[in-house]
């Protein structure tokens, strides 16, 4: 009786240590597969720490298209802080993904705003303008320079913030010389004397830009 009692004690310890290694076995381990990938607080949407590449992370449950993640033993931090990464930025090494069962979720999962591909958040460019342009005074225009349109130049530039909202400045300038006339009767008398007429528009300018494809329509 007794040497049975011995043998049960010795099978239980056997089973319980198979048991408690079965459970070590199952823990879920996923290795960062991205330089500086982020993990971000569960609460409010914000970076909590990045991690580089090769960094293996214990798995702690999942939130749609992020795990929950035990954060590294660095910089003064415990150990027991969690966070989120997500799930495209690691690779399971251990546990397997279909392991993972979904946690509670405690807010919603952060979503970071990025400027369309191409789009730097803050772009500047500059321009340069030609064009003729017509007086309302063309009988003055006429008759002082020879002509009642001229071209007209000018260059500008341009702030675009996140590829939408736009800040533009632009000058042109016209110089033209003539002479001075005398006008009698509808009859113009040219008087010798050398006149030039200067014109120096400024513009400044605020609009919205909302891309479509090859298109973009402004508003300003």
């Amino acid at each position: 009786m007794g040497r049975n009692r011995c043998a049960y004690k010795i099978l239980a310890a056997i089973a319980i240590a198979l048991g408690v290694t079965g459970a070590a076995s199952a823990q879920t381990q996923a290795r960062v597969v991205k330089d500086q990938a982020i993990i971000w607080s569960a609460g409010v949407p914000t970076p909590l720490t990045t991690v580089p590449r090769g960094t293996v992370l214990e798995v702690l449950g999942r939130q749609d298209d992020f795990f929950v993640v035990r954060l590294p033993e660095r910089g003064g931090r415990s150990g027991a802080e969690t966070g989120l990464i997500a799930v495209s930025q690691v690779e399971v090494i251990a546990g397997g993904a279909e392991s993972v069962r979904p946690a509670p979720r405690a807010a919603p999962v952060p979503t970071v705003s990025t400027p369309s591909a191409g789009e730097r958040p803050i772009s500047v460019f500059g321009f340069g303008q030609a064009a003729y342009s017509g007086w309302l005074a063309h009988q003055t225009f006429s008759a002082v320079l020879g002509s009642r349109g001229s071209p007209i130049f000018g260059a500008g530039g341009q702030v675009r913030v996140q590829g939408r909202f736009l800040i533009e400045g632009a000058v042109q300038r016209f110089e033209k010389s003539g002479q001075r006339v005398f006008v009698h009767n509808g009859e113009v008398f040219p008087l010798g004397i050398r006149d030039t007429v200067r014109i120096i528009p400024v513009f400044f300018t605020a609009s919205y830009r909302q891309p479509h494809g090859n298109v973009a329509f402004y508003g300003g």
